[in-house]
């Protein structure tokens, strides 16, 4: 038998052309689970009926009504239903998506507290939270909109979707901030080209440290120093442990492949020898990377609803 590993790839999900969001509702009758699976996309799960148990990162939650999670790129999870549970799935391709962010910060910046744990300043990646049911209902009655309004010819159906969209993402990053800001001394000032930053890293990943470097000084018409300074004013950590928190993330997928032998992913990723990326990857996901295949390459196949 082949084996299958459990990657959910983002063509498996429909992209909308405007704002890459998409969202759909997933009503099932347990006992069922949806196997230990990675994304290379982003998914927002809103809990609106019923009770499950959702896992990551090692650690198992009872989620309900009004409870989320957000699993970000590279990421895998599980959920078991053992009766029945009904989720408002929303998922984008972080990508795509920094602009639009960008452009949301202007004018919420409670927005930036949620990107932010997508770099994992908080400690995991992955967020979970809980919204109250008012906020909740608010949000149920956007998706409402999206899927029951009747558009007059006048009115263009994608851009009133997307500042639907908008508006759910600004309600989540409330609640985020909320939750999380006694827990962060992230700086509420953030300098937009802290943007351009990380598009240059996500979409060089195959470069060395210094090369990426390099890059972002260039870019930026900026010194290694001024560099370090902006980056860590910003999102009070360095540089150059992002760019390696990042290869070490993306870096996950290749690990899912068994024919990938460790010693290849840690030159795809350019790190700058097998012991480096083995000491790096332990630090970051508190396991070895032979630990985390054994773990997380399991054969059975994975059913996407």
């Amino acid at each position: 038998m082949d084996k299958k590993i459990r990657i959910v790839n983002k063509e498996a999900v429909q992209i909308n052309n405007i704002f890459p969001l998409h969202d759909q509702v997933i009503d099932c009758r347990g006992p069922y689970v949806y196997k230990y699976h990675y994304h290379d996309f982003c998914e927002i799960g809103i809990t609106k009926a019923g009770m499950a148990k959702h896992i990551i990162g090692g650690q198992s939650n009872d989620i309900k009504r009004g409870d989320i999670y957000i699993v970000f790129y590279g990421e895998g999870h599980e959920i078991k239903i053992s009766e029945r549970w009904t989720v408002q799935n929303i998922y984008f391709l972080p990508e795509l998506i920094l602009s639009d962010i960008k452009n949301l910060i202007s004018y919420c910046p409670d927005f930036w507290f949620l990107f932010l744990g997508s770099l994992g300043l908080y400690g995991s990646r992955s967020i979970s939270l809980s919204i109250d049911e008012p906020v909740l209902l608010m949000i149920e009655s956007l998706f409402d909109q999206i899927h029951r309004y009747k558009f007059p010819a006048s009115i263009s159906e994608k851009s009133f979707k997307k500042n639907c969209f908008v508006n759910v993402l600004i309600l989540l990053a409330e609640a985020y901030k909320k939750q999380n800001m006694e827990n962060t001394s992230v700086s509420q000032f953030m300098d937009l080209r802290i943007f351009d930053i990380i598009s240059i890293v996500q979409n060089n990943t195959q470069l060395t440290l210094n090369q990426l470097l390099k890059k972002v000084s260039g870019y930026l018409a900026l010194n290694q120093r001024q560099l370090n300074k902006l980056f860590h004013t910003s999102l009070k950590m360095n540089i150059s442990q992002y760019i390696i928190q990042t290869k070490v993330l993306r870096s996950c997928k290749m690990l899912l492949d068994l024919s990938n032998s460790i010693t290849a992913v840690s030159q795809y990723y350019n790190f700058y020898d097998h012991s480096h990326y083995i000491r790096y990857f332990k630090k970051h996901m508190g396991i070895s990377p032979s630990q985390y295949r054994r773990r997380y390459a399991r054969i059975d196949d994975y059913m996407l609803s």
